[in-house]
């Protein structure tokens, strides 16, 4: 493959970590190489896969000169972006997960050209989820006021919306934000992006957003990002004892409201774990019952309102059933 470059054009770097994704790896890849927008430098971080994902990286290197590849021992998530990040060069990053693709051939070119128009830190861009063999079903539309304000305001606005994704891959990040401040995934941690995100923000100037591409998620059984067990649910605990502590601190009520507004997925996932560790985690989970006080959302809103008529106690108990009950039904509102 002959590439041409011009000098003017800004490097974007794409960091996909890959675990036992043979399957999906090719269309994933594809998409990238595929995109209008061509100065781009490729990632490929093989995570200890034990398939032919590392085989399949490696012959994507072989033919396009864009394409770096790391083979490393297994680390998980976090610690693959990490190691993706360490070598990547460009102005801005991009994540994209090795089971996942975007929904258009000008997707970079298009959020380029936002960030030449903007010079944001941050851009964030829509999303679109789907099963195997079906549609992808775009979630999200901003709107320029959603953006108007400091970088705290716009958040704020935006998570009381129900407008606000966590995830990395939703967003292309200004990697000079990311290496001046330090800003990496904690490895070995599930909800490393509800870690993240709080950790990056602060350290953004400007942001902006870009509603013509969409990020396509695929729901598969067995992928992280679908189960709920204990690890979840010990690191959830964690992430928020931790960022608890630092926003009360700081006397930060928007963050603090955030944290709310993430307890309530804790809470309404407290019964999809075995009896032995709900017995483990309930003193834990009942602690944070306090973050409610700081509610921002009409999802933190309700359970506040159960806390107050039924106690902690009460208001896991019933908002426990109704999550278990959902998850069961396929009911997510």
């Amino acid at each position: 493959m002959v590439i041409f470059f011009y000098v003017d054009e800004m490097l974007v770097s794409v960091i996909i970590p890959v675990y036992n994704v043979e399957r999906y790896l090719c269309e994933c890849v594809d998409c990238v190489l595929r995109q209008s927008y061509q100065h781009l430098q490729v990632v490929l971080v093989d995570d200890g896969s034990t398939d032919d994902s590392g085989v399949i990286c490696d012959n994507y290197a072989s033919q396009d000169k864009r394409i770096m590849v790391i083979h490393k021992p297994n680390g998980g998530l976090s610690d693959a972006r990490n190691a993706g990040l360490a070598v990547a060069t460009g102005v801005y990053v991009l994540f994209l997960d090795a089971d996942d693709k975007w929904g258009s051939t000008d997707f970079v070119e298009q959020l380029v050209r936002k960030a030449e128009q903007t010079h944001a830190d941050l851009i964030m861009f829509g999303s679109s989820r789907f099963w195997e063999g079906e549609a992808a079903v775009p979630e999200v539309k901003f709107s320029a006021d959603d953006f108007i304000g400091s970088t705290e305001d716009i958040f704020c606005r935006l998570y009381k919306k129900n407008m606000f994704s966590m995830s990395a891959c939703y967003k292309m990040i200004c990697r000079e934000v990311l290496q001046q401040n330090g800003i990496m995934f904690t490895k070995g941690l599930l909800g490393e992006d509800m870690d993240w995100v709080q950790r990056l923000l602060p350290c953004v100037r400007t942001l902006s957003f870009e509603n013509s591409v969409y990020y396509c998620y695929r729901r598969r059984e067995g992928s992280i990002s679908m189960g709920f067990g204990t690890k979840n649910a010990e690191d959830f605990c964690l992430i928020l004892e931790t960022w608890k502590a630092h926003w009360e601190k700081k006397q930060n009520k928007v963050y603090l409201g955030y944290l709310a507004y993430l307890y309530v997925t804790l809470v309404y996932n407290y019964y999809l774990l075995n009896t032995d560790d709900r017995k483990m985690l309930e003193n834990r989970i009942l602690s944070l019952a306090c973050l409610l006080d700081y509610s921002q959302t009409l999802k933190s809103h309700r359970l506040l309102w159960l806390k107050r008529i039924l106690g902690a106690q009460g208001m896991l108990f019933v908002a426990g059933c109704i999550g278990s009950w959902r998850k069961k039904t396929g009911i997510t509102r």
